[in-house]
């Protein structure tokens, strides 16, 4: 998880560089670096994910594919309502 958490951290930092710099020359390295760190984030998840599904028993199991999918479908959030908007 540390791994990730790095990565993420990188993907952040190389994310906020791309959309400040105006030369495209160097826009095309930084987005194949964030590319790169994408890839890497989703190997480790997958690896994670791979060493959890081998020590559950299958009640887990049948659980984990769900948990998942709320993970990756962004609803791990705050829960209740939402803020009112400004303006």
């Amino acid at each position: 998880i540390e791994e990730v958490r790095t990565l993420e951290r990188m993907l952040s930092e190389k994310s906020k560089q791309y959309y400040q710099l105006q030369k495209e020359s160097n826009r095309d390295t930084l987005l194949s670096e964030i590319l790169a760190l994408n890839q890497a984030i989703y190997e480790a998840n997958a690896t994670h994910f791979a060493d959890v599904y081998k020590i559950c028993n299958d009640q887990q199991r049948e659980e984990l594919n769900p948990f998942i999918d709320n993970l990756v479908g962004g609803q791990k959030g705050r829960k209740g309502p939402r803020p009112p908007k400004r303006g």
